[in-house]
This record gives structure tokens, sequence and C-alpha cells, in this order.
């Protein structure tokens, strides 16, 4: 396996502005090496839009995964990805695989 991508770590920050709405802003934590393989695209309509949806599997280092939670997202090569699971990989002691989609 070869983790030569590299990946930005994104934490959630939740504030309140001056009307009283709760804004959230992802800010970068820091960027660790995976590989990132990308999933088959899939369109849907929604509210007479097509959009697209597209998934991507990141693996990285259970050391470097640490702390990221489904209120965390990733930046990979520009995109935003929003993780949608978590897997601990016992054939593959010291990896975490995070399913992720691209934000839009």
């Amino acid at each position: 396996m070869r983790l030569d991508e590299r990946v930005t770590k994104l934490e959630k920050s939740v504030q309140t502005n001056q009307y009283g709405e709760k804004q959230v802003t992802y800010s970068e934590s820091e960027t660790v090496f995976a590989q990132v393989t990308r999933g088959t695209p899939s369109e849907s309509r929604t509210a007479g839009r097509e959009e697209e949806t597209t998934s991507l599997t990141v693996v990285m280092r259970t050391s470097a995964a640490e702390g990221v939670t489904r209120e965390d997202r990733l930046r990979w090569q520009g995109d935003d990805l929003e993780v949608q699971g978590r897997i601990s990989n016992p054939d593959r002691s010291g990896f975490v695989t995070l399913e992720t989609t691209r934000v839009r």
C-alpha cells in the first residue's frame, strides 16, 4: 500500500452570529499522507435539480487518523470530503479506512 497523497484534516468549529444563528466553519489542522481511491460517481435528482455524489475511500495510518470523527472533514486536491464512516482493518494493523463523500 502506498500512502502517496497529501490529505489535510479539517476541524469543525461552531460559532453563534449576531442573530443567534449557529455557523459551522472548518479550519485546517494537519496534513498527512494517505491512499485515496475514488468510487463510482452517482447522480440523483433532488427538488428538480441534478446532484452528483462521489464517494472516496481514504486509508491512513491509525496515528494520523486519531481524533477524526464524522464531525470533521478532509481536504484532498482542493475538494472537501465529509467523513461518512470509519473502519478499522484487522487485516491491516496500524491503518484506518475512512469512507467519505465529496462536499459541494
